[in-house]
């Protein structure tokens, strides 16, 4: 769920790197092609409009920033359609470099309801992301007039394999259970290392 302050702030464990911003529109989160509305007493982000159609690029972007570290990564996004016919769609799309280049994730279109929110889950290829990692959402294909897509949530998950150094016996309960004198072979100690085994990390708004 977006928040009160418009296209700031942050809900996971890692914060986004600046805020939202749009490109082809008035930068104004109350107004415009994009805008933030309630919907369904969320507080989503609308792209398109009543009076004409919503043109190719108009977009909104947000950095999160170093991910270099991270080995696998997925996106869960939430939203849903209005009015949506399959001559328009928006994607939603990652970039490791800054905007040098973008993966697109998922293509929405030829979708409406009037309610219900779709929530979809999706593995990031590896290489797209990286040390300037972007995010945007962005029409493709252009909007027909009275056509909306509603952003409710973004989510990014980021995992490392890091593996721990030393002897490993599975589980850190195990590893404490084997240790003699109360010792452990391999104790596993706060922030060493910082990313342990499957740690994951939330970037969410």
């Amino acid at each position: 769920t977006f928040q009160s302050t418009g296209y700031s702030g942050s809900t996971g464990t890692l914060d986004w790197q600046g805020a939202w911003f749009e490109v082809g529109d008035d930068a104004s989160s109350t107004s415009g092609l994009v805008q933030q509305v309630f919907d369904n007493n969320e507080r989503t982000v609308r792209i398109g409009q009543a009076g004409g159609t919503t043109a190719v690029n108009t977009r909104l972007v947000r950095d999160l920033g170093d991910l270099s570290d991270y080995d696998s990564a997925f996106v869960n996004v939430t939203y849903r359609c209005s009015g949506l016919q399959s001559s328009g769609a928006v994607q939603v799309q990652v970039s490791p470099d800054g905007g040098g280049s973008w993966t697109t994730l998922t293509t929405i279109s030829g979708c409406n309801n009037a309610t219900q929110y779709s929530n979809e889950v999706i593995s990031l290829p590896p290489g797209s992301w990286d040390q300037d990692t972007r995010v945007r959402v962005i029409v493709s294909t252009a909007l027909p007039a009275g056509g909306y897509l509603y952003v409710d949530d973004i989510q990014f998950r980021f995992t490392s394999s890091t593996t721990l150094s030393g002897p490993q016996l599975g589980s850190l309960a195990d590893r404490e259970a084997a240790g003699t004198g109360g010792a452990a072979p391999n104790p596993a100690l706060p922030g060493d290392p910082p990313l342990p085994v499957g740690h994951l990390h939330l970037i969410s708004q």
